[in-house]
């Protein structure tokens, strides 16, 4: 029973597992025989009693009430919401526990009880070992041999040592000015104010259409930027290969194209540390850190349905965002003389909002782990801040990098109106603009303002970045936007393009 939850944490996330190496899941081991052993010596109490088979009972109810925490505190939520009482959430997991206990006291001598827990526990354990191997067995490599796009990318530059500076900041999470204003009621005007009169154009505002993110999952849009291309597209081919999302993109065999290019024309290619991936510097250089955060996230993700979820999130998510990393080291980065790209994945506008709108640390009992559904007051905190932040590190870097190239850019927009579980054909309109709204700002030498002549999205932006680094015209491709929920296939998701999710409606 002990190792039934880390079996079947490990099958539904062996693409991780493949990636990042069973040394990631040392927290998840650690645990699992920290419950075995507790239950042993319970048993080995019990048994002395003659009651080893009321142990096993006891073994059933215990793991599945602590794994199952979040589930049970989802749904009281729910009927709270729905009888319209202010009862904790917590009182509906509290309330089952007694149930159960009750129950099982009551029960305790029944020996048929004691027979289905005994076979239920071998039974779990069975079918989750069997999924696992069906799924090791089957999983696709994750670090291809085939580069993840064709060969139809922006042509090399040429070696150029005093080239034009590059800061790519990804605010993960961060609407749009529309998506801000109708979801959440916060006018972000006065911010993007201040980025035009710093020399930034709104990149979603330049022509009349309306623009969305090209893809609604991080992984995704990531993954487009450093392929210079639609890396998944509407071709079921593409979403069973994890290897085109990242990290893993950036990650493996083949040197993603963006970075190539940069390479090619004697830059040098940095990436930020953060809490979410780390910085495994394969292709790139770390700033702020070195190696992985997968122990800690791998843990974390194990015991996020538990009640030490929120704990464990405080003890290991160590907050270490991308804005204060590039600030931090910005002085080290000024005294090379080698022109540099820097990628700047910054998380403060991500759930759990840890910094508040002043960029203190909220207070962590009032943190809440489930904010990105309906916590709409964190999130706008968590905006101000970033633009706090921005504007600072701006000004830094302007004033020692006057002709930088600077991008301040969205991934994807919020999700209070989306619902992950239903299936993509029964999004309301509200739910994909929420999603594909985001913030796109872009500061570029006076040159290069004849290519920002159209709203651009992320694949674009960076196809604009480099053709502004080698002074020749971008060369475009069609805007898309690829609709995707959460559901997995063999470790990807599944895709469904815009234009045809409208057709289907029209």
């Amino acid at each position: 029973m002990a190792i039934w939850p880390a079996l079947n944490f490990t099958a539904h996330n062996w693409a991780d597992v493949g990636k990042d190496g069973a040394a990631a899941l040392a927290g998840v081991a650690l645990i699992s025989l920290g419950m075995g052993a507790i239950g042993h010596a319970f048993h080995y109490w019990m048994s002395r009693r003659n009651r080893g088979g009321f142990s096993v009972v006891c073994a059933v109810v215990a793991v599945g009430l602590f794994f199952g925490y979040s589930l049970i505190h989802d749904s009281a939520a729910a009927l709270i919401a729905r009888l319209g009482l202010t009862l904790a959430p917590s009182l509906g997991w509290l309330l089952v526990l007694v149930i159960l206990s009750a129950v099982v006291i009551l029960l305790r001598k029944h020996e048929g009880l004691q027979v289905a827990a005994t076979v239920f526990c071998f039974s779990a354990a069975a079918l989750a070992l069997g999924q696992l191997i069906v799924t090791a067995m089957s999983a696709p490599t994750l670090r291809a041999q085939a580069p993840a796009t064709g060969e139809d990318h922006l042509q090399r530059v040429q070696p150029n040592t005093a080239g034009l500076n590059v800061y790519y900041m990804l605010l993960d999470e961060y609407s749009g000015q529309a998506g801000l204003r109708e979801f959440t009621d916060f006018d972000n005007s006065p911010f993007i104010g201040e980025m035009v009169r710093r020399g930034f154009i709104d990149a979603t505002s330049i022509d009349p259409k309306d623009l969305l993110s090209n893809y609604l999952i991080t992984q995704q849009t990531l993954a487009s930027i450093f392929a210079l291309d639609y890396t998944l597209t509407e071709d079921p081919q593409t979403w069973r290969e994890p290897w085109r999302l990242f990290p893993y993109s950036v990650d493996g065999a083949q040197v993603p194209p963006l970075i190539r290019e940069f390479e090619s024309a004697g830059y040098s290619v940095w990436q930020t540390f953060n809490t979410w991936v780390g910085c495994s510097g394969r292709h790139m250089r770390c700033l702020g850190g070195h190696g992985s955060m997968d122990f800690d996230y791998m843990t974390m993700a194990f015991v996020a349905p538990t009640p030490l979820g929120r704990a464990a999130a405080l003890w290991l998510g160590r907050r270490v965002d991308g804005l204060v990393a590039i600030a931090t080291h910005l002085p080290i980065l000024e005294a090379s003389r080698q022109s540099r790209f820097v990628f700047v994945h910054s998380l403060v506008t991500h759930p759990p909002y840890f910094l508040g709108a002043d960029c203190e640390p909220r207070d962590m009992s009032q943190l809440d782990f489930d904010a990105h559904k309906h916590d709409r007051k964190a999130y706008v905190g968590s905006v101000k801040c970033a633009n706090r932040k921005v504007l600072e590190l701006v000004d830094r870097i302007s004033k020692i990098d006057p002709t930088a190239i600077i991008v301040v850019q969205g991934d994807h927009g919020s999700e209070f109106t989306v619902n992950w579980d239903q299936p993509i054909s029964s999004w309301p309109d509200s739910s994909i603009r929420e999603r594909g709204s985001f913030l796109n700002l872009i500061k570029a030498p006076p040159r290069c303002a004849p290519w920002l002549d159209r709203s651009l999205a992320q694949v674009n932006t960076a196809r604009f970045v480099l053709g502004c680094v080698r002074g020749r015209s971008p060369q475009y491709l069609p805007q898309r936007t690829y609709l995707s929920s959460y559901t997995k296939i063999d470790g990807n998701y599944v895709i469904v393009p815009l234009d045809r999710q409208v057709a289907q409606r029209n």
